[in-house]
């Protein structure tokens, strides 16, 4: 109707023919993001725990203290990865993209996935991966990887001491972390909405990005 005609280029999705090959760096360059969303995501989490503060947080981590190391290693690496990825990825992502543009599925399903975490701390640790995770999916289709992804990003915020990320953060050097990092999800980003080269006899295929 009228309605779905006036909506803007950016949201609207047109169905296309299908994903494009995959580049061969893409699977560096998810390593790199994965990387880099981590060190975003802990620089932000705690300038904005040193900045406002987040009972909440401190709350979760009394949780976790009595719940016991099993438990919790269980429930990061096992549970959390299958769940929300099958959720985040597997269901809420793919409707999303049957209506509209790639960054509006992107951008609400990571800002869901973050919010689900219910305090400051842990929605800006989250939310970086799960752009980067809803990027993947998007160039693979494969929630393999987008459980993956995840299941390192908790092992690292798990085994990586918190007082040697503390001394590594500072406003400067966590906004420069996160600048590559988006630098880096364009970079994942920027093949899903190239539009094949036209070759002679054959012409170019427009996928509907």
């Amino acid at each position: 109707g009228a309605v779905r005609a006036l909506r803007p280029a950016w949201l609207a999705h047109r169905p296309g023919p299908g994903q494009m090959s995959q580049t061969p760096n893409l699977w560096a360059m998810f390593a790199l993001g994965l990387a880099l969303a981590f060190l975003a995501g802990q620089g932000m989490s705690l300038l904005a725990y040193e900045w406002i503060g987040s009972p909440g947080f401190e709350q979760t981590q009394q949780l976790r203290r009595e719940a016991g190391t099993t438990l919790v290693l269980v429930l990061s690496l096992v549970g959390a990865p299958l769940g929300e990825e099958a959720l985040f990825r597997g269901l809420i992502y793919p409707l999303l993209r049957r209506r509209v543009g790639i960054w509006v599925a992107v951008l609400f399903t990571a800002l869901t996935f973050a919010l689900l975490h219910g305090n400051i701390v842990q929605i800006a640790a989250t939310w970086p991966m799960a752009v980067l995770m809803a990027l993947v999916y998007e160039r693979t289709r494969r929630l393999a990887a987008t459980v993956a992804g995840p299941l390192v990003f908790n092992l690292a915020a798990l085994v990586v001491p918190a007082h040697l990320m503390a001394m590594l953060v500072n406003p400067v050097g966590t906004l420069l972390t996160v600048a590559a990092f988006l630098a880096c999800a364009w970079l994942v980003y920027t093949p899903v909405t190239r539009r094949p080269q036209a070759t002679s006899g054959a012409p170019a295929v427009d996928r509907g990005d």
